[in-house]
Order: structure tokens, then C-alpha cells, then sequence
């Protein structure tokens, strides 16, 4: 394994907007109040962020609001993104969004707080919110503390292209299919002009629940049943004729007759789709795929916590949550009129049945995510895909890890996949527990240093 990122030094370009327009508002500025908001929206466009933060400042024209949003450098494809350079230069974030999978290391760096007394300050009722979500954030924490408000949702369907169905003359794929039934139903596009079926790697994460690392005892690849379960059904999927490492494809430049994944990297060259609920194991048992992808945060270093939970009441609250869902940004809350609204802005989702992106239930992690998890799945095979330096993450992920790419390629078993993954996990772990920890002791001085000022 190629170690030499744990050395590098993290840098990130900072964008920091600063709102000094009223936006036409009879509220008095409080100058007094200065509210840095880290804002780690990762893959989301300059438009997107953009008019998140302009919402923002028009609704709140009183405070001084500091956007600061770190972009990672792509150095050998890792792309570097951490809070801590934004911490060493002074800068001491009152509240974050960022994603959930960080979580983890906000706990190591000592950035986490109870949210439960805050929300409740600030009139956020939690019960809007769904339970397996705020569960999910509660996991971080080992005595139930909310450490976080969930933001964002990741949506899974199964889309058809209703127009090679019809070129075909194949029947259109029904609700409660099977994986079994959809394979064999791809079977009738083996063209070699496109995939019967494309599967998304990180979908078959979130509904076997996998975890690389466990994050109570610091072992590798906990739960290998539902590891081999996953990569059972991937290879069936990479078998069908014409389906040759399908998952190297940039889905959305791609043209399959079905995909099973993200809604975020649906094939965009489908003109005439539909939706479907997320395929069925062989039992007819509802899949539990929809997961936790962003989460808000108040920094308990903030001299401004409340209105700092004032900002993420409103970014909660309906009409906030609604306009995000009809821009495509699913809802973490319970409301079944804004899970219909889903898409409504965006181009070709008039008429979609997008009921069926909530017929999966929401996966609750058996356990939190751990934080060397997340620097497994970052730390390789970028570098031995030649693509360029500009290219879609999506259908890469899973080419981050060179086992993964190699079982993909036919290169090795299950068996094999498995036994390497365990030992590059181990190893990777090793390597990366004593920079986590310096990292976290440097965060955790420079707090110091502040409240020492």
C-alpha cells in the first residue's frame, strides 16, 4: 500500500463569504455576532452552495455569517479534506455541515456536544425528524448523546430506460423484483451496446451493512457474512453477458437498461425513465438502503450556540427542507408531502414515481462508522486508473480500494478478496492511528490556546 499520504500535509483553498447585504430586511445587523460555518458540501456544485448561503444571509441579515468551505486537493487522487487546518489558522467554526461519515473524527478532535437541550431551546421538534436517522447520529456518541442534527439523505431506487425496453421489447421491470428476477431480466440486453444492469457498489454498502473497520475494537472487516453476501451478488451482477466490470463506468455518461444505486448518479443519458423501489433480496425482505449522508453541528467552541442552533432550526424546518427536496437533496424528515415533492425543480422528473425512493427503509448502522473506516476507503487505487484528473467520484469509489478493483476484474475470489481486505485494513489502521491522534492533540491544543486568549 502506498503510505506516503498519511505524510502529506492536509491543504485546503478557503472560500469565505462574508454577508454584509440586508437583502432588503428591517432587521438590525448585530455586529456582535459573528458566526463561522464551516460548510463541507463535499460534491455539490459552486451553484448549489451558493444558494444555500444566500438563503442563509437573507434569513438571517443580523448576524455577521462567515461561509468557510474547504476544497481538497487531488494530489495522486486522494482527495484531502480536514477541519483542522481550518482550526491552526485561527479559525473556530461555530457551526458545521458536513458529512456524516466525518462524524468520527469531530469526536476525536474533542468537536462534538450534546444537541438534545439546544434543539429543544431553539424549537426543533426531533419527532419530525426520522427515528433511524437521529439514531444514527446518537450511535456516535457512546452514552446516546446527539452529537448532530441530521441534514441530508442518500436515496436508492432501481431506474429503467423505458426506451431500450421498448427497443428490445422486453417488458418493463415491476415493483418487487428481485435481484434473481432482475438478473435474469438483463439478460435480454446482452447487445454489447450498454449493460443490462448496472449496480452501484456503495448501494450494496449501505444494504449489507459494511463496515471496514470495526469501531468498537479496532478489528478489520467485522460481520464477513454480509461481506460475502455483497460480493456474492456483485459478481452475479458482473457476470452477465456484456456486464464486463460495469462498475468502472461513469453512470452518469452511461446508458444502462436498469441501474440499482444513488439517486445523485443516476445515468443522465436516460430520456424516458422510471422509477422502482431498490431491489429485493430473494426473501421479498424490504431492503434497508436509504442512509444518513449529511449531518449539522453546533462546535461546542462556539461563544454563540444558540443562535448558531437558531440557523439549523430554520435549515430543518418544512418549507427549508422542501425547497432542498424538490432541488433533488432528500429530506431527513418524516413528511410525506415533501418526499413527493422530491425532484420537482429538476429537469425530466415530471410524472417519476418517486414514492418508490421511499419504499426502502432507512439502514441503521448496527455500529457507528469508525474513524479509520472512512481513510481505508480513501487510501488507494486512484492512481492505477487512468482517467485523467478530472472525473466523476461516484463510480470510482470502490476503485479507491485495489482489492475491490481486482475482484471487479475477475483477479481474484471471494475468499481472496476478503483475506486481502483484512490485511491491507489491518495494516492501513496502523498506519494511520498515530496521525489521527497527533491530528486530534493539535486540534485540541489550538482550543485551548483560544479559550486561553
Amino acid at each position: 500500500m502506498n503510505m506516503k499520504w498519511t505524510k502529506r500535509v492536509v491543504t485546503l483553498i478557503f472560500f469565505i463569504f462574508v454577508a454584509g447585504c440586508s437583502f432588503g430586511s428591517d432587521r438590525h445587523k448585530n455586529d456582535d455576532v459573528t458566526l463561522n460555518f464551516f460548510l463541507n458540501v463535499g460534491r455539490s456544485s459552486n451553484d448549489s452552495r451558493n444558494a444555500l448561503i444566500e438563503r442563509l444571509q437573507a434569513k438571517f441579515p443580523e448576524y455577521n455569517l462567515r461561509f468557510i468551505s474547504p476544497v481538497g486537493s487531488f494530489e495522486n487522487g486522494n482527495r484531502n479534506r480536514n477541519f483542522e487546518a481550518v482550526i491552526r489558522d485561527g479559525v473556530f467554526p461555530d457551526l458545521l455541515l458536513d458529512e456524516a461519515h466525518i462524524v468520527p473524527q469531530y469526536v476525536q478532535a474533542g468537536l462534538t456536544m450534546d444537541h438534545t437541550q439546544l434543539a429543544r431551546s431553539a424549537g426543533l421538534d426531533l419527532g419530525t425528524i426520522e427515528t433511524a436517522l437521529l439514531e444514527t447520529t446518537r450511535a456516535y456518541s457512546e452514552s446516546g448523546q446527539l452529537y448532530g442534527i441530521p441534514y441530508r439523505t442518500e436515496l436508492y431506487g432501481l431506474i429503467y430506460d423505458k426506451e431500450r425496453f421498448d427497443r428490445a421489447g422486453v417488458p418493463y421491470p415491476r415493483k418487487g423484483m428481485t435481484w434473481r428476477e432482475l438478473i435474469a431480466l438483463s439478460r435480454a440486453f446482452n447487445t454489447g451496446k450498454g449493460e443490462g444492469l448496472a449496480v452501484d457498489w456503495l448501494g450494496l454498502e449501505s444494504r449489507y451493512d459494511l463496515h471496514y473497520v470495526d469501531s468498537r475494537t479496532g478489528e478489520p472487516m467485522p460481520d464477513e457474512g454480509n461481506w460475502r453476501k455483497a460480493l456474492n451478488l456483485w459478481s452475479d451482477v458482473l457476470e452477465i453477458p456484456g456486464n464486463s466490470n460495469n462498475i468502472s463506468k461513469d453512470y452518469a455518461l452511461s446508458q444502462p437498461a436498469m441501474y440499482a444505486g444513488r439517486m445523485e448518479a443516476r445515468p443522465n443519458l436516460m430520456t424516458n425513465w422510471d422509477l422502482l423501489p431498490y431491489p429485493a433480496d430473494d426473501s421479498g425482505e424490504t431492503p434497508r438502503v436509504n442512509h444518513l449522508k449529511w449531518v449539522l453541528a453546533v462546535s461546542p467552541t462556539s461563544n454563540h450556540k444558540n443562535e448558531a442552533m437558531r440557523i439549523i432550526a430554520y435549515m430543518l424546518s418544512e418549507p427549508f427542507q422542501a425547497e432542498n427536496a424538490r432541488n433533488g437533496e432528500a429530506t431527513v424528515l418524516r413528511n410525506k408531502d415533501i418526499h413527493a415533492s422530491y425532484g420537482a425543480n429538476l429537469p425530466g422528473f415530471s410524472g417519476k414515481n418517486v414514492a418508490a425512493l421511499y419504499a426502502a427503509s432507512y439502514q441503521q448502522p448496527k455500529q457507528p462508522l469508525s474513524k479509520y473506516d472512512l481513510s481505508w476507503r480513501f487510501s488507494s487505487a486512484y492512481a492505477l486508473w487512468p482517467m485523467g484528473d478530472i472525473f466523476t467520484e461516484y463510480a470510482l469509489w470502490p476503485m479507491r480500494n485495489i482489492n475491490l478493483y481486482t475482484f471487479a476484474q475477475g483477479g481474484m475470489t471471494i475468499d481472496q478478496t476478503i483475506q486481502s481486505l483484512k490485511n491491507d485494513t489491518a495494516s492501513n489502521t496502523t498506519s494511520v492511528k498515530p496521525v489521527f491522534e497527533e491530528s486530534a492533540e493539535r486540534v485540541a491544543k489550538e482550543i485551548k490556546r483560544n479559550q486561553e486568549r
